[in-house]
């Protein structure tokens, strides 16, 4: 939520905020190819809980995420905190 920073860059050059919970995550060196995968969790301050699902398809120069709610409803939200380990 506000202003997104990056806590941990490996191989990542930015994150675009496209919309209300939904970012793209780009990668500062091209994956070898798509065969990559994603490990996420998310959360603000309050009880709420959640994880970021993709949200598109997978390129190897980018990851396009939505974080997702599902502790009091499911839907799409901005959180305080978005963690994502990339593996390939």
């Amino acid at each position: 939520s506000g202003t997104l920073s990056i806590q941990g860059s490996g191989n990542v050059t930015s994150v675009t905020d496209n919309a209300t919970g939904e970012y793209t995550v780009n990668f500062t060196n091209n994956m070898p190819d798509t065969n990559y995968t994603y490990i996420s969790a998310a959360c603000n301050d309050s009880a709420d809980r959640g994880t970021l699902s993709l949200a598109g398809t997978k390129t190897v120069s980018a990851l396009k995420l939505a974080a997702v709610r599902f502790t009091t409803s499911v839907s799409v939200v901005d959180f305080n905190d978005c963690n994502v380990a990339i593996l390939r």
